[in-house]
Formats: structure tokens, sequence, C-alpha cells
């Protein structure tokens, strides 16, 4: 009877173990992006309307830029990169951020996270506002795919509209979260080892 309560106590702590450590991000990745930080100009990014690159002297940004020295710049357009070989997967969480101020003017910017199948592009996530001016300020959106858009390939914009807006270090992360069913095949495994190991043991 001992034995059994031990075993169940057992059971108990692997499950909540499991249960607590792999949605903490043991399965999160960072997606690579071309040139992120733009400092290589406008590598990798597709430019429409006004745009371009340029390195603020601190006096512009008493607080520094977040990486680098080169900032990408839009003034009413928009910059866009098609994250080749990175698709939508079901159970996956998307986590994209991107560093923005204002050089006057109060502008509107607009950063969206898209799928594309190649000819059309299907807003997964957005985000809109107004920037805080001369100061950068990092604005994050997240996308959970369930079985929408699914193969379709990931793809960035960044935009504004009216004056300046400037953008640094943009990031992309692709968590697996696990689903209930994960969880206890997971847990199941690691009771079961467990349980043969003692076994052998006794």
């Amino acid at each position: 009877m001992k034995k059994l309560r031990k075993s169940f106590k057992l059971a108990a702590a692997v499950f909540l173990v499991v249960a607590l450590i792999i949605p903490s991000g043991a399965w999160a990745a960072s997606v690579f992006i071309n040139n992120p930080s733009f400092e290589n100009y406008l590598t990798g990014w597709t430019l429409s309307g006004l745009g371009g690159t340029w390195a603020p002297a601190s006096y512009v940004y008493p607080s520094g830029i977040p990486d680098g020295v080169r900032v990408a710049w839009l003034h009413a357009g928009s910059l866009s990169q098609t994250l080749t070989g990175n698709t939508v997967q079901a159970g996956h969480q998307y986590d994209l951020g991107v560093w923005i101020a204002q050089y006057g003017g109060s502008p509107t910017y607009t950063v969206q996270l898209v799928s594309t199948d190649g000819i059309n592009d299907h807003v997964l996530a957005t985000v809109s506002g107004t920037a805080q001016y001369r100061v950068f300020n990092q604005v994050t959106l997240s996308f959970a795919a369930t079985n929408q858009y699914l193969g379709e390939t990931l793809k960035i914009k960044l935009a504004n509209s009216g004056n300046e807006n400037d953008f640094d270090m943009v990031t992309l992360s692709d968590t697996l979260v696990p689903t209930p069913s994960t969880l206890l095949l997971l847990g199941s495994g690691v009771t079961a080892l467990i349980f043969i190991r003692r076994r052998r043991k006794s």
C-alpha cells in the first residue's frame, strides 16, 4: 500500500514538473531575419514609398538606439521581408518585436506579421500607434496558429503614415505550444521509465 501511494505521488510530481517546464519556452527558437537592425542598409528588405537607413547622432537619440549604429526610416512608406523557409505551423506561437521611435510630426506606425501563399498576403497580427519622440520603445505582437493559413510563408511588414518613424532591431521567435495530450504523453513516458528503474533496483 505504501509503495502504491509513493507511486501515485511520484506520478503526480512528474506531471507537475512537465507541465511547468515545457510551456516556459523550452521549445522556443529565434527565426532568422536578414539584416534585422539595418546595419547593412536595406539588404533583405523590400521598400515601398519613402524610406532608407541612417546613423543618428547621439544628440538625436540621447538614450541611444537599440542595436548597432544604423536605423531604418520611413516617411509614408513601408518595409517588408519574406522569411523564406519559415511557414505557419499549427500549435506554434509567433512573437514579433521591433523597436520604434518618431522623429517629429507624430506619425502613425503599423507593424504586421503576415503569411503569404505567394499571391495573397494574410494579416496574422497587427499593431498600430504613435511612437515616443526621439526615444525608442519596443512594440510586440503575437500570433497563435491553429488551422488557418498553415504552410504559408511568414512575412514581416513595417509601415508608417505621415512624417518619419525610425525602426531598429526586429526579432521573431517561434514557440511550440504543447497541448494537454502532449503533456500527458511525456509525463506518462517519464513516469514509466522511473517505475521500470525502481523495479529493477528492487
